[in-house]
C-alpha cells in the first residue's frame, strides 16, 4: 500500500495540472503504452484494442470501449475510470481521483490495491462460461490468482460501492487476508469504504460470492480498521455455491435478505446498529456477530466485538 500512498500524495498536483490546462485531445492506447507520460487528457482504449500501461499518469479519465482490454499498474488517473462493454479490466497499485464505473462488460474485472476517491459501480457484466471444461475467463493480469470473475481486493473507496446485475462465475470483494488465494506476504488488510455498500441481483453461477473486509470497530461503534462507514445491503443474489458476508466492520446497518445459494453465511461481523437477515434460501447461518440489535435469521447471533 506504500505505492498507493505515494500516488495519492501526488494526486493533488495531477488534479491541479488537469484543471489548469485546456482540454486536450484523447490519447489512444493499443498495445504497450509508454508515452506521453503524463497523458495530458483522456486515455482511450478503442473497440477491440488491448492496452498495457505501467507507471502512467493520466490527467483526465481512462475509457475502455467495447471488446477492449486494459492492464493498468503503478499509475494514477486524475478523473475517472470507465469501462463500456470491455473484454477485461485489470488495475493494480494505482489511484483514481474520481469514480470507477464498469458496465456491460463481457470479461473479468480485477482491482487490486487500488485507491478510488469517489464511487465504485460494477454492473451488468456477463461472462459466458458455456462450453468450458473448467477454469475461469480470461485473466486480466491483475487478479493475482483470484478465481472469481469479479475480484476487488485491498481496494479503498471514498464513497459508495454498488455491485449489481452481474452474471459471472464468482464475486470476491474484501481484504486479501480473508481469501485463501492470497499469498502470505500479501495478507495486510486494507479494504475501507467511505459510504454504503450494495451487492444485489448478481448471479454468481457455480462460484462463491464473498464480501469480507477484515475490519474492526471501536467500542463506540465507529470503524477502527478496514470496513464500511455506512450501511451494507446484500440481497437478491444467487449461486449454486456459497454466499458469505463475514469479518466486516459496518458503521451502521447490515441487511442480508432474499439470497439463494447452497449455503448463506453471515459470520463474525461487527455492526454499529442493526443486523437483519430474512427471506434467504436456505436461511442464513449466522454466528459470532456483534450488533446493537439483531433480527430475523441472524437474531441471537451476537458475540463480543471483533
Amino acid at each position: 500500500m506504500k505505492r498507493i500512498g505515494v500516488l495519492l500524495a501526488g494526486m493533488a498536483a495531477v488534479l491541479a495540472m488537469a484543471a489548469g490546462s485546456q482540454a486536450a485531445a484523447p490519447t489512444v492506447c493499443n498495445g504497450v503504452f509508454s508515452a506521453p507520460n503524463p497523458v495530458p487528457g483522456d486515455l482511450v482504449v478503442p473497440k477491440g484494442a488491448e492496452c498495457d500501461a505501467s507507471g502512467i499518469v493520466v490527467q483526465g479519465s481512462v475509457k475502455v470501449m467495447e471488446g477492449a482490454s486494459l492492464g493498468f499498474r503503478d499509475g494514477a488517473i486524475a478523473r475517472s475510470l470507465e469501462g463500456h462493454g470491455a473484454a477485461s479490466i485489470g488495475v493494480s497499485d494505482s489511484a483514481v481521483g474520481k469514480d470507477v464505473t464498469l458496465e456491460n462488460g463481457d470479461g473479468p474485472v480485477g482491482l487490486t490495491r487500488v485507491s478510488v476517491n469517489g464511487k465504485l459501480d460494477i454492473h451488468h457484466t456477463f461472462v459466458d462460461h458455456s462450453g468450458e471444461g473448467g477454469g475461469g475467463g480470461k485473466d486480466p493480469g491483475d487478479k493475482k490468482g483470484c478465481p472469481a470473475d469479479i475480484c476487488v481486493v485491498d481496494t479503498n473507496v471514498g464513497d459508495d460501492v454498488h455491485v449489481h446485475d452481474n452474471s459471472v462465475r464468482g464475486i470476491a470483494l474484501g481484504a486479501c487476508g480473508t481469501f485463501a488465494f492470497c499469498k502470505e506476504t500479501e495478507k495486510d488488510p486494507a479494504f475501507t469504504i467511505g459510504g454504503n455498500v450494495d451487492i444485489s441481483k448478481n448471479d454468481a453461477g457455480n462460484g462463491a460470492l464473498t464480501f469480507s473486509g477484515y475490519g474492526t470497530r471501536n467500542d463506540k461503534g465507529g470503524v477502527l480498521r478496514g470496513g464500511v462507514s455506512g450501511n451494507v445491503d446484500v440481497h437478491d443474489n444467487t449461486t449454486t455455491s456459497t454466499i458469505t458476508v463475514g469479518r466486516n466492520a459496518v458503521g451502521r446497518n447490515l441487511d442480508f435478505h432474499k439470497n439463494r445459494a447452497a449455503s448463506n453465511r453471515v459470520t463474525s461481523n461487527s455492526v454499529g446498529k442493526t443486523l437483519n437477515c430474512h427471506d434467504d434460501t436456505p436461511a442464513a447461518a449466522a454466528s459470532g456477530n456483534f450488533a446493537e440489535k439483531s433480527k430475523g435469521e441472524c437474531a441471537g447471533s451476537v458475540a463480543p466485538p471483533v
